[in-house]
């Protein structure tokens, strides 16, 4: 796991380095930054699972940082650190994940960490927008139209769209979670509710395509795949 800490306190910002690696077992590499300007020059190149920002720094404060990040970003997790609750419903429309007040107890640092450090397997997805790190679990079909593929999200986000044959992002997916229907279509099986007569329909209303041929087999997997996961009795 990829940390930063961004704070242009010295005394604030080594105190939570400290804690933090106090806090965590596992793994991991802390990066720390002086100010919001310094984070976003390594940001191009560097790539963290999760950012501590100190809201109130000179020149870039830390909820325009964050911003920025989040053009680029949208997965990275993000804990804004303050002395105030005055910015908590500022910190949730930029999609923060936790705000930690200081001073804080060791015991809250820790209860954050925990939440936000469940390991979740994850695809990077690279346009010309930058680099998307997208949880699996949020994946619910990916479409292909000629050489452009749509990667359609559960969190009503926009489709991240990429130039990619869907044969070879087929290969970075794991089975049988993800199911290859149709020559156009990937789908996640948890987010298939019921099958109709050419198609399987999916949570969030969108259909996606089944070889006409190979329906029986295709089908055939999804019970099985359910039949997996204790969802039905055959």
């Amino acid at each position: 796991m990829k940390i930063a800490v961004c704070d242009d306190e010295t005394i604030l910002r080594k105190n939570l380095v400290k804690d933090l690696k106090t806090c965590l077992s596992s793994d991991f590499v802390i990066t720390e930054y002086n100010s919001a300007l310094s984070l976003l020059k390594d940001y191009k190149i560097q790539d963290y699972d999760l950012l501590f920002l100190d809201i109130i720094m000179d020149k870039l404060n830390g909820f325009e940082a964050a911003k920025k990040i989040r053009e680029i970003d949208t997965v990275v997790k993000i804990v804004f650190c303050t002395s105030s609750v005055d910015y908590i419903t500022e910190s949730y429309l930029i999609d923060a994940n936790a705000y930690l007040i200081k001073p804080y107890k060791i015991e809250v640092l820790k209860s954050i960490l925990d939440k936000l450090t469940k390991s979740e397997e994850t695809l990077l997805l690279e346009n010309g927008k930058g680099l998307n790190k997208v949880p699996l679990s949020k994946i619910i079909y990916i479409e292909s139209e000629g050489r452009k593929l749509s990667v359609h999200l559960s969190d009503d986000a926009e489709p991240i769209e990429i130039y990619s044959k869907l044969s070879d992002l087929e290969l970075k997916l794991p089975q049988p979670k993800f199911l290859r229907t149709h020559q156009s279509y990937i789908v996640n099986q948890d987010y298939i509710t019921t099958v109709d007569s050419n198609s399987f329909i999916l949570t969030n209303g969108d259909s996606v395509l089944i070889r006409t041929k190979e329906k029986p087999q295709i089908v055939d997997k999804w019970f099985s795949y359910l039949a997996q996961k204790d969802l039905v009795t055959l």
